[in-house]
């Protein structure tokens, strides 16, 4: 009976080790820190603003801690929003999207001249 009480002990001893050994691996790339973005920059580069005239488009976000916030995008703000212009982290570990179209378009037009 002693053995099966120690078999038990070192095979949850490993499980334990392996746990611990994936959050440590998994903290030091960073993978609780990236953000989670449902429709991507990528994504939203490659189409216009009219291909998402009375679509919401939902953007999901991954704070430091795993916790999760759905932000609805609604259409009037997503037409005013330069398509895939996504800013700095804050403070909280969010992305910053960018509402300002028309200061984005004065700037790549000043860089492509």
């Amino acid at each position: 009976m002693n053995t099966i009480h120690t078999g038990s002990l070192i095979l949850l001893g490993c499980v334990a080790l392996t746990a611990l050994l994936t959050f440590l691996i998994a903290s030091y790339l960073r993978v609780w820190r990236k953000p989670l973005i449902r429709c991507t920059a990528t994504v939203m580069e490659k189409r216009t603003a009219s291909m998402y005239h009375g679509v919401g488009c939902f953007v999901t976000f991954a704070f430091e801690g795993g916790l999760q916030e759905e932000l609805a995008v609604d259409t009037e703000i997503y037409s005013a929003l330069q398509v895939g212009q996504v800013g700095p982290l804050t403070r909280r570990g969010t992305r910053v999207l960018s509402f300002e179209p028309q200061a984005q378009a004065q700037r790549n037009t000043n860089a492509q001249r």
